[in-house]
């Protein structure tokens, strides 16, 4: 695992540490402590993890844009399955939907104890969803540091061997103890550059939340 901006990047040659770490955990027995998954409800990461989640029969939710908004139009499911709710906006003010889609990101990172993003290729909004786990600053690289980051972070820059990643976030979420997690990432297969990304994000979160 590499350390960056006080976020947990996985990476080939770093991976060894949370698993020898996870290995220690193992034999103490430590179950999963994982109780909710949430999401902002966009296709892609967001709604993989909703799938495996509710599949799995852990508790689902979230913050999703007004009229449960994704890229592929209202999707009313969200709140009806995976008991997401409308984003509320403070003094009954009015939002863009891009506008939205910020104060969403953040509201769920704010929810959750940690959170699990998948960044396979440049996303600014991703990006700065880790930029404010790191330092409750929506940034890609904020002005200033905390003593230690506002959520812990783990990121995703691979899909390749799907066992080994979910190894990884099993370790991940036992480690820190974490008992509701915030998924986010890209939002469908042409902007994540990987072919059947939600599937393949889908099978890789079965594991996980199957342990």
């Amino acid at each position: 695992m590499k350390k960056r901006n006080a976020v947990l990047t996985a990476e080939p040659e770093y991976e060894e540490e949370v698993l020898a770490q996870g290995h220690a955990i193992r034999k103490r027995r430590i179950g999963l402590p994982l109780q909710k998954v949430i999401s902002g409800g966009q296709t892609g990461a967001d709604q993989a993890a909703l799938i495996a989640a509710f599949a799995c029969s852990i508790d689902t939710g979230g913050v999703a844009p007004r009229g449960f908004m994704t890229s592929s139009g209202p999707d009313p499911e969200l709140g009806r399955r995976y008991k997401l709710e409308e984003l509320a906006v403070d003094g009954g003010g009015t939002l863009t939907l891009a506008q939205q889609y910020c104060v969403r990101s953040q509201r769920n990172v704010d929810l959750s104890d940690a959170t699990l993003a998948f960044l396979l290729k440049p996303s600014i909004g991703t990006a700065k969803t880790i930029g404010y786990c790191c330092a409750r600053q929506w940034a890609v690289e904020p002005k200033m540091r905390l003593r230690k980051p506002y959520r812990q972070c783990l990121v995703i820059t691979r899909l390749d061997n799907p066992a080994r990643i979910a190894a990884l976030i099993v370790e991940f979420i036992k480690l820190h103890k974490i008992k509701t997690l915030n998924v986010c990432g890209h939002r469908d297969d042409h902007t994540a550059g990987v072919e059947q990304f939600q599937t393949k994000v889908v099978d890789i979160l079965m594991r996980v939340f199957s342990e």
